[in-house]
Formats: C-alpha cells, sequence, structure tokens
C-alpha cells in the first residue's frame, strides 16, 4: 500500500513523493543540528508494526510513529535530543535502541506524557547534554521591561535567570512556536574577531535562559542569541556587535520550588470554564502539561492553545469541578506535577499561584 513520505527538516517540509517501501531510516547526513524527523502519513512505520517499537535494526535511524486515536491531540511539539546518541526527534517518535535502555527503543524526551509505543516501559535518566554546535551572539537591550513584553510571556521575577537579566531572544528557527520557552544554553565566546572582521571581545561564557523570539540581523541572516545587556556583557566583555560563539543546551539552574501562576481565567459557581497558566522556575522548558479536576471535567486534558511559556485550556464544554492539578512535561523528557494545585475551581482567579 503506497504511503506519502514527508521529510520536515528545521520547519521546511519537502515532499519526496510516493513509495510503497515502509520508512523508518533517517540518514543522519541529512540531520541539521537543530534536529530533524522523519514522519509516515497512514500505515505502520515498519514491517513489525508501531506496536513494537522496531528500529528496523538501525542503530542511526529515528523511528516515526504516529499517534493512537485514543490518545489526547497533540500541540507543537519540540525538537529535542535523543537521551543517548546523537539523533534528534519531535513528539511522539522512538528513539534508537541505547546500551543505556538495554537495547530498546524509548520515547522521544518531547513525547507526551502518556504515550508510549517503544520497546523500552521503564524511566528514563534525564537527556544527555548535546554538543556545542557553532553560532552567534548579538546585544538586546538593558531595558528591564524588555522581558514583561517578550514572546515567552514571562515576567522579570519568573527564576534567577530573568532576576539578573541573563535570558536572550532565541533565532526563530529554533524557537519553535514558543516550546523553546525556559530553556538553557551555555554560551561560550572564545575571544576571536566579531562578525565585522576587525574588533575582539574578552572571552566569557553564560548560561542564559530563552525568553523571547528573534534576533538581530547583522549578517544577512537572525542571530542565534540575541542577548540582554548583562548577558552580553558577561559573554563578549563588549557592549555591541555580533560575535561567533558556540552553544550547547544544559539543565538551567532554579531558586525554589516549580511554579505555575494563573495568567487568566473564567471561573463561576465553583467551576472553571476557561484557564491560561504560565509554568516558571523549572529545569527545562515545557514541551506539554495536562490538566485535571477532581469532581468533574477533564481527567487529562492537554492544553488547547499556546503563546509563548502561556498555556491555556478551554474546557467550556466540560466545566472543571473540584480540586484542578496540573502536569508538566518538560523537553528533558521528565515530568512535573502540581497535584491539587487549587482545591476548588471556582475560586481560582488570576495571579494566584502554587507550586510543585
Amino acid at each position: 500500500e503506497s504511503e506519502i513520505v514527508v521529510w520536515r527538516i528545521v520547519g521546511q517540509t519537502m515532499m519526496m513523493g510516493l513509495r510503497t517501501a515502509l520508512l523508518c531510516i533517517l540518514p543522519l547526513s541529512i540531520a541539521p543540528n537543530i534536529g530533524a524527523t522523519v514522519q509516515t502519513l497512514g500505515g505502520q512505520s515498519c514491517s513489525t508494526g508501531e506496536e513494537s517499537g522496531e528500529a528496523c535494526g538501525d542503530d542511526t535511524s529515528l523511528l516515526a510513529v504516529h499517534r493512537g486515536a485514543s490518545t489526547v491531540a497533540q500541540g507543537p511539539v519540540a525538537h529535542v535530543k535523543c537521551n543517548f546518541g546523537s539523533v534528534w526527534c519531535a513528539g511522539n517518535q522512538c528513539c534508537p535502541r541505547a546500551t543505556e535502555t538495554g537495547n530498546k527503543t524509548y520515547p522521544c524526551p518531547s513525547a507526551s506524557p502518556e504515550w508510549n509505543q517503544c520497546e523500552f516501559k521503564g524511566m528514563l535518566p534525564l537527556a544527555t547534554t548535546a554538543s556545542a554546535q557553532p553560532g552567534t551572539i548579538s546585544h538586546w537591550t538593558d531595558a528591564t521591561g524588555a522581558i514583561d513584553g517578550a514572546a515567552c510571556g514571562y515576567s522579570s521575577e519568573m527564576g534567577p535567570y530573568m532576576a539578573d537579566h541573563y535570558v536572550c531572544a532565541e533565532n526563530s528557527d529554533f524557537y519553535n512556536h514558543g516550546l523553546e520557552c525556559g530553556n538553557c544554553y551555555e554560551l561560550i565566546y572564545e575571544g576571536g574577531p566579531a562578525t565585522d572582521g576587525v574588533n575582539k571581545g574578552k572571552a566569557g561564557s553564560l548560561v542564559i535562559q530563552v525568553v523571547d523570539e528573534g534576533g538581530a540581523h547583522y549578517v544577512g541572516k537572525e542571530d542565534d542569541f540575541d542577548c540582554f545587556d548583562a548577558a552580553f556583557r558577561k559573554v563578549t566583555g563588549m557592549d555591541t556587535n555580533v560575535f561567533p560563539i558556540s552553544y550547547s543546551p544544559i539543565k538551567c539552574d532554579t531558586d525554589g520550588k516549580a511554579t505555575l501562576e494563573v495568567i487568566d481565567v473564567s471561573a463561576d459557581n465553583g467551576m472553571i470554564y476557561d484557564i491560561t497558566v504560565i509554568f516558571y522556575n523549572l529545569e527545562y522548558a515545557v514541551s506539554d502539561a495536562t490538566l485535571s479536576a477532581s469532581d468533574s471535567g477533564p481527567t487529562s486534558a492537554s492544553y488547547d492553545q499556546r503563546a509563548g511559556a502561556r498555556l491555556q485550556w478551554q474546557i467550556s464544554g466540560s466545566p472543571a469541578m473540584g480540586a484542578v492539578s496540573f502536569m508538566a512535561k518538560l523537553s528533558d523528557g521528565s515530568t512535573v506535577k502540581f497535584d491539587a494545585c487549587f482545591s476548588d475551581a471556582g475560586t481560582v482567579k488570576k495571579g494566584d499561584t502554587c507550586t510543585a
């Protein structure tokens, strides 16, 4: 039976035609630095079927598995590095077999919390740090209020990086509809010439957090990290220009418990009809989140809309009643539970917070 093969590379989709062979192998030679995925539309991904999580015997392959009809619809998913090895993945896919998993395939770190059609069913360790990639850093601003107006929707009080202004906007190609909001990167500048070929800064490094999308266009393209003044000076020792760096993802430091804050809510008569929240002070970005209610309404519903780091649930058809809980899945594959975050759905108001 014929099926359409779609190659998705850095947000671009190229239709490669029809073929009758079942697809499961992604050649590493075409995988871009920030990730590449292969998906099949319809049918099984390998001859043994999607339930087995078969990776077709190739340790460098990435198995793409479509989701069953019984699972919750998944919004935009993050392109992340598999926990082991050098393959990248996105959403409900099985990563290649690894020694750490007993030579079994395992779920992509950005797969939905309830999804696992791979061979390994246990709890995975945290994702390993990806190798450093070349990039550029530019100067954004020194205006404190810029964080509050940035695309991710954070405020300057939400965690240590924002308090210190060690934050950056990330290239739109990487930002991925806000799924990068809250992720941290180590930026390293080795003291080489700026992109103008003349000026040199002072070698330095810093771990920063992503709070916005986009960057300056000094050399005909969007720079990879457009950073607040404090972060830019820490990395380069300068206050302007564009410099070459290397960068790699890294676990964020936190200064307390993981926190959820209500950005907007429609609640009445003991029920929540619509709620928007933001998670912060986490070790990694939120790739998915679910809401559940103790009395009636959703039992485990994924968010409906996303704006940066702000997630919205529209539940007017089945309002939430009783205690309301949340579970955030992070981009490294771990989860953070906010059990009974609010004890009474009808009393929840804008600005309310709870901690995990």
